[in-house]
């Protein structure tokens, strides 16, 4: 069983792309936290995309599971 990414937050601003070990439960917020979209697995399942705001402009991110690498 792999990982669970997902969305968290209270309000549309605060929006965190976190990851959850289904077996464990260990949830990780790996993220920016700047209104971050729904996160979206590559196909091989080494990273993790998702649209998050930096500063006036909107981006994409990678990051791995573990939240390393972000790019």
């Amino acid at each position: 069983a792999g990982s669970i990414a997902f969305l968290a937050g209270d309000h549309p601003e605060s929006l965190r792309v976190s990851v959850v070990d289904p077996v464990s439960g260990e949830v990780r917020a790996i993220g920016a936290g700047q209104a971050d979209g729904p996160p979206v697995w590559s196909p091989d399942g080494q990273w993790i995309a998702y649209a998050s705001n930096d500063g006036p402009r909107r981006v994409i991110r990678i990051v791995k599971p573990d939240g390393s690498g972000e790019k």
